[in-house]
């Protein structure tokens, strides 16, 4: 059996702190989204700031957590693929060694 190494801990650990960031991005990024959205004529925010700047940059904002996510997902994902792997072949090596010729 395929013990997990140092290395996949660390890559378990990247991925999960890129889809904790991503989440916190996304979060973030969609509630200046619906702040925006609540602006009206009569109260517009801020003053010298366009409110379409403010929202590109909110929604960038939004759409890099998301990247971010689907990042650590595959970072994850990867890692596991890799594992498993590493796991069939120590597998099939303990199997083969384990036939005595007749």
């Amino acid at each position: 059996m395929a013990t997990v190494n140092r290395r996949d801990r660390f890559i378990d650990l990247a991925a999960l702190l890129l889809i904790v960031a991503g989440v916190a991005l996304y979060v973030d990024g969609t509630t200046r989204l619906r702040a925006i959205a609540l602006l009206s004529y009569r109260h517009p925010g801020a003053r010298g700031i366009r409110q379409l700047d403010v929202a590109d940059r909110a929604r960038y904002e939004s759409n890099g957590g998301i990247a971010l996510v689907v990042l650590g997902a595959v970072a994850g994902v990867v890692s596991a693929t890799s594992h498993a792997r590493r796991k069939r072949e120590l597998h099939a090596v303990s199997q083969s060694g384990d036939q005595r010729p007749g």
